[in-house]
């Protein structure tokens, strides 16, 4: 955005401990994103990107329980304008510390 070359980031896939879809407003419309995190590192891809279902569909397949995009779209999508966050790997489940499945700060996370 400020005119230096685009930075390409990857997560290894044995690293991953957190996937979220999530939905940012941008006013006039919205967009579906989807985090894959690693402890503090990680990225952020969005549906206007290619290879975006793509991707929706590889973490289907590598992580057991991670819902395929039909399953969790509308879910992220609506209502419209609300970020509507949603755990999509691992499942959430009971834990004596509720922030091991919190959502991270999706507002910081840089878009790739």
């Amino acid at each position: 955005m400020d005119g230096s070359p685009p930075t390409l980031t990857g997560v290894l896939w044995d690293r991953v401990d957190r996937i979220f879809a999530f939905k940012r407003d941008l006013y006039i419309t919205d967009q579906i994103c989807v985090a894959v995190l690693a402890g503090d590192d990680g990225l952020v891809v969005n549906e206007e990107m290619e290879g975006f279902l793509a991707l929706t569909d590889e973490l289907h397949r590598r992580f057991p329980g991670c819902p395929p995009y039909e399953a969790w779209w509308e879910r992220v999508a609506l209502p419209a304008f609300e970020t509507n966050e949603y755990l999509l790997w691992p499942q959430a489940r009971p834990t004596a510390d509720d922030s091991a499945v919190a959502p991270p700060d999706l507002d910081s996370a840089p878009p790739v």
